[in-house]
């Protein structure tokens, strides 16, 4: 279905390419989920030390999510191939270094918790996958359809 938009929709849609009505909604839905999140840290910490830990959390959790994002919508054949090189180290770092140490992590936290898990921080651990996904997503949205007629222009 080819629909031409006249007037202000059509300079959206030659501006931000054939899915703007979805570029809006991706951006709308980032910078209103974006405050969202943000607030939650300041209502969950219950220090000025505890808030800047969420908002280091978040900032973690947003950068892994804009790295997954970028992984998963490469723009062509040459992003594909770096994006699956860079995969793979990633991959072997991960599973030679850091599985290694894992084991120690991880009973190392299990003893700060002695076993019990209500003393984890979970309002922490939903701030960073919160974050990792909206970023993932408005990170994937975006390059899957705005910027993916840009760079096929070039």
């Amino acid at each position: 279905m080819n629909t031409q938009y006249t007037g202000l929709l059509g300079r959206l849609a030659a501006f931000l390419g054939q899915h703007c009505f979805s570029q809006i909604f991706n951006a709308i839905f980032g910078i209103v989920f974006s405050a969202l999140i943000v607030s939650l840290c300041w209502l969950l910490g219950e220090s000025p030390s505890a808030v800047h830990l969420n908002l280091l959390v978040c900032v973690l959790g947003a950068l892994l999510g804009w790295a997954a994002g970028m992984y998963f919508s490469p723009f062509d054949k040459e992003d594909e191939d770096r994006f699956h090189y860079v995969g793979k180290s990633l991959a072997a770092f991960v599973s030679g270094y850091v599985l290694s140490k894992a084991e120690s992590l991880i009973s190392t936290l299990m003893k700060s918790v002695e076993g019990d898990l209500s003393q984890v921080k979970w309002d922490r651990v939903g701030l960073f996958l919160c974050s990792f996904l909206l970023a993932a997503t408005v990170v994937f949205v975006s390059r899957s359809y705005a910027l993916r007629d840009t760079a096929r222009m070039k």
